[in-house]
Parts: C-alpha cells; sequence; structure tokens
C-alpha cells in the first residue's frame, strides 16, 4: 500500500513535464464596437443591507469601520469614460478588485444602451478591515502564543498597517510592525516598510517600486534595501545542535520591460544586488563550520515568456471568497556575474532558471506543476520540482494534493531543509527532520459542509502526508520515507480580511512510535 501511494505522488511531476508539450488554449481578445457612455461605483459596508435589515451586532460593525473610499475603487479601473468597451480589461479589473484582502466581493456588470453605448456598474463588498487578534499557533510540541492588531484599510484608503507580538516557546517574544502601501501619494508605486526585534532577529525592510500595473504595462523598476541580523540554527531529531549569527546588509534595484500580446508577454530584467554577509561564531553553541564572510555584487539579465488565461472557482482553499486561478506557462532564465562591472567582492558566475505550468480539466479539475534550478556554480545549487493537483468534486468536497522535491549540491552549512509537525509532516514532533534535500507528498480530503455560525463558517478535513528529509551525505532512500495520518478541522472567519482560514489538525505517525501531534494556525497547510 505505501508503494502505490508513493507511486500515485512521483507521477504528478511526471504529468507535468510531458503535458508542457500540449498547446495551451487560445485566448483571444473581444473585439467590441460598444463605447462606455458611464460608470457607477456602488460600495457596501461590510454588512449589506437596509438599517431594518440587520440585527444590532450588524448595525454596529458598520458604523465602526470606515468604508473604502470612491477613489480607491475608481483608480484601480482600466478602463475610463469614452473607452471603448474591452471585455478582457473589465475582468481583469475584477481580478485586480479581489486582489485586495478588504473587499469580499468585486464585481462589475455591463447594461447596453443601445447599439452603441454600455453602462458599465461596479459594486464591491468591504471585509471588516480592523482586526485585533490572539495568536496561537503549534506543531510538534512547539507553542506560540501572541497577538496582533491590523487594519487593512487604513481610513478607507486601502493602505494596512500591522503591529504583533509574537511568543515561541523555545526562543522568546519577536515584535513586528509592518506597512503597506499600494498606491504610494496616490501613485502608481507600491511601497512596504518592516521592522522586528527579538531573540532570533533584527530587522529593517524598506521597498519602493513601480509594478507591471496591468497586462498592457511595459515597464516595471524598483529598489529595496534590508539589514538584517538573524541567528540561524540547525536541527537534528527535533534539536537544535548548532547555531551562529549571521549580519546581513541588502540593496537591490531591478528594472524590467515586457512586449508581446496582452497574455503572451516576454519580459526582460535587468538588475543589480548589493549583499554583504558576515557570519559569527556563538561559541559553544555554534558546532558547525562557519561560513567565511562575503560581498555579493552581481549584475545579472533575466528573460522570461509566458501564456496565460483565467478562470474562478470557490472551495479551492477559501470558502464562499472567489479564487482567481492562472492558468498557462511561464519559463525564464537569469543568468549573472558577481564582481561584475564594479570589482567587488566574489568573483562568480550565477545562474537561475524556472518553468511553471498549470492546467485545467473537466469537471473541476486543476493541475499545477513547476521546476526550478539555481546555482552560484562552487556552491547552493538547487534543484526544486513541486506539483499540485485539486479537484473540486462537489460544492461540498475538494480533493487537493501536494508534492514538494528539494535536492541540492554544495549548501551551505548554515542552511537546511526541515520537516516535522506545522513544517510540512503533521503526526511528527517540530523539526524532527533536518537535511539538504527533501520529499514531501500530502493528501487531503477538504470538506465544506455550509455549516455557518455568526459569519465563521466550519470545514473539515482528512490527511495523509508523507516525507522526509535527508542530512548531508545520505543517500536517498525510499525506506527511510515516514508517513502520517489524521483530521482536522477549517474555520473561516467570512467578513475577515481575505476570508481567513485558521487550521486545527491532529495527526499520527504510521511507521513510527509516537502519539498524536496537534498543530494549528493560519491558512491551510498547502
Amino acid at each position: 500500500m505505501n508503494r502505490l501511494f508513493l507511486n500515485f505522488f512521483t507521477l504528478i511531476p511526471a504529468a507535468v513535464v510531458l503535458s508542457s508539450l500540449l498547446p495551451l488554449k487560445s485566448y483571444a481578445q473581444k473585439e467590441s464596437s460598444y463605447i462606455i457612455e458611464s460608470i457607477n461605483i456602488h460600495r457596501s459596508n461590510v454588512f449589506p443591507g437596509k438599517p431594518d435589515e440587520l440585527n444590532g451586532i450588524e448595525k454596529f460593525a458598520n458604523k465602526l469601520h470606515t468604508i473604502t473610499k470612491e477613489k480607491v475603487i475608481e483608480r484601480e479601473l482600466l478602463f475610463v469614460i469614452g473607452d471603448t468597451l474591452d471585455i478582457e480589461l473589465v475582468t481583469e479589473t475584477e481580478r485586480r478588485l479581489r486582489t485586495f484582502d478588504f473587499l469580499g466581493i468585486a464585481d462589475i456588470n455591463i447594461d447596453t444602451i443601445d447599439q452603441q453605448f454600455v453602462r458599465i456598474k461596479v459594486y464591491t463588498e468591504d471585509q471588516w478591515s480592523l482586526i485585533p487578534s490572539y495568536i496561537i499557533e503549534s506543531g510538534g510540541g512547539l507553542i506560540g502564543l501572541g497577538a496582533s492588531i491590523e487594519e487593512s484599510n487604513l481610513f478607507g484608503y486601502g493602505k494596512s498597517v500591522y503591529f504583533e507580538g509574537y511568543n515561541e516557546s523555545d526562543v522568546g517574544t519577536t515584535w513586528s510592525f509592518a506597512y503597506y502601501d499600494p498606491r504610494l501619494f496616490g501613485s502608481k508605486y507600491k511601497s512596504a516598510l518592516g521592522l522586528s526585534s527579538g531573540p532570533l532577529n533584527e530587522t529593517f525592510y524598506l521597498s519602493v517600486y513601480m509594478p507591471y500595473f496591468y497586462s498592457d504595462s511595459k515597464w516595471t523598476y524598483g529598489v529595496d534595501f534590508l539589514i538584517d541580523d538573524e541567528i540561524q540554527r540547525l536541527f537534528y531529531d527535533g534539536k537544535e545542535f548548532s547555531r551562529l549569527l549571521l549580519e546581513r546588509t541588502s540593496i537591490k534595484g531591478d528594472v524590467g520591460y515586457a512586449f508581446g500580446e496582452r497574455y503572451k508577454k516576454k519580459r526582460l530584467k535587468l538588475k543589480y544586488k548589493y549583499i554583504d554577509r558576515n557570519f559569527i561564531s556563538l561559541g559553544d553553541a555554534t558546532n558547525s563550520p562557519v561560513p567565511d564572510d562575503e560581498i555579493i555584487a552581481t549584475t545579472s539579465v533575466g528573460f522570461s515568456i509566458e501564456s496565460q488565461r483565467f478562470t474562478k472557482e470557490t472551495h479551492i482553499d477559501q470558502f464562499q471568497r472567489i479564487e482567481d486561478i492562472t492558468l498557462g506557462r511561464k519559463s525564464g532564465i537569469t543568468i549573472g556575474k558577481a564582481g561584475f562591472p564594479i570589482p567587488v567582492g566574489v568573483n562568480r558566475w550565477e545562474i537561475s532558471t524556472y518553468h511553471s505550468h498549470a492546467f485545467e480539466f473537466p469537471h473541476h479539475q486543476y493541475l499545477f506543476g513547476g521546476a526550478s534550478f539555481s546555482s552560484w556554480i562552487e556552491k547552493n545549487t538547487i534543484l526544486s520540482l513541486s506539483s499540485q493537483y485539486y479537484w473540486h468534486a462537489s460544492k461540498l468536497f475538494t480533493i487537493a494534493i501536494n508534492v514538494n522535491f528539494d535536492y541540492t549540491w554544495d549548501l551551505e552549512e548554515h542552511r537546511q531543509f526541515v520537516l516535522g509537525g506545522d513544517s510540512g509532516l503533521r503526526g511528527y514532533k517540530a523539526r524532527e527532520f533536518g537535511g539538504d534535500k527533501y520529499f514531501l507528498a500530502n493528501l487531503e480530503g477538504r470538506f465544506f459542509p455550509s455549516l455557518e455560525l455568526m459569519n465563521i463558517e466550519l470545514g473539515t478535513i482528512l490527511f495523509v502526508d508523507s516525507g522526509y528529509a535527508w542530512r548531508r551525505f545520505e543517500s536517498l532512500d525510499i525506506q527511510d520515507l515516514r508517513y502520517s495520518t489524521g483530521f482536522g478541522f477549517r474555520f473561516a472567519f467570512l467578513k475577515a480580511p481575505g476570508e481567513t482560514v485558521a487550521r486545527l489538525d491532529f495527526g499520527w505517525p504510521i511507521n513510527q512510535t509516537g502519539g498524536m501531534q496537534v498543530t494549528f494556525g493560519i491558512g491551510q497547510h498547502f
């Protein structure tokens, strides 16, 4: 049974590679001669309806909430009055609006006035955006407790701010602050600021960039800056055996250009990064080799090609929220030279390449696959394969499968993969398995019984996990794989930003002694 189960998982990456040879379904632009005569934006509060139709709690919540400003919605529209109607840009606008967690619903309807003009109606419904919360996470014997407060739609302008205090049972308390602005000073620039301070890290992060604003955008560019002091830990059999301090300063900048048809793009990117890494021994706590300090000043050039189309579903990872799914394929390669053109730091070549492909099959089936390869030539060569399969068999049931495999050559001593607990292999102790290569497979049956109470919807899952992480100099051996099984609950907070899903899983190891392990946290396991 175990052998058949593993073979089923390993067939998925092979299917992805073979199916990448199939032609992609055409997504031709719909031509239209209609002119947009008017645009009407209707914004609804968290709880829509007339006041006499709402209960006291819903009325009070609506009064506390600041509804999204009309100009926030308007600036995301990819059309204006007087434009020729472009159906693709209308549906792309819907997808853009649904990327904002503070919006629960985003619908655009087109009414024909006559043979020449149309009227567009944009409807949005807010999510509750101010979320004070307790944080409770557990897995494999470790417990994390904390509290946070997040406003994902500050004063109705679509900006987010986040504060958190989080205590891990084997670490201590870490304090974090984050700010994100999708439209810096009302422009098309995005910005992010992050600060954190705790026993294992001191971090400052700042980013400002111009994204590809929509499918017809030609340019992207930006910079980011990072100062980070991080204690990195290595584990074996669930216990820490070594730690060291990494002091890192990083400055990165890039500019990109896109050309080609709307959803069949080719992209060029020029990037420069400067990273100063200093490794410091922590005395008796450091029981592994300390890497050499180095400065990495790399200029790289990348090229990618993509062909995409889109669909939407529900009850895949979320419950009632519409999930936009990008289908098609994307491939890219980046080649860089450290120490060029400025002769600073190490002198080496760097290369990375990837391919991803997403398919839609009849009866609401989806297959996603990806492969990537990266190398600093003399070290840190990494091959990664991944695949996910979803079958939305009915409104009440979805099958989900995840497969990951990473293999490395000459991985730096301070880096490793870990499995166990909430890190991928439920039913085992946290970080029980660690190494420089790993395999992980997860099978879940997700049930959505439509049980709802006070805007919280309950779901359940059954799961089987399999995986292992091999230590350095260990060979891959199928006999090493560990297995676990169990069940869990999912709680969808329907009015929270992004329809937050909390998980609670109970797992038991199959081919190893040990009792039940409980894991819980935010979001689906994969």
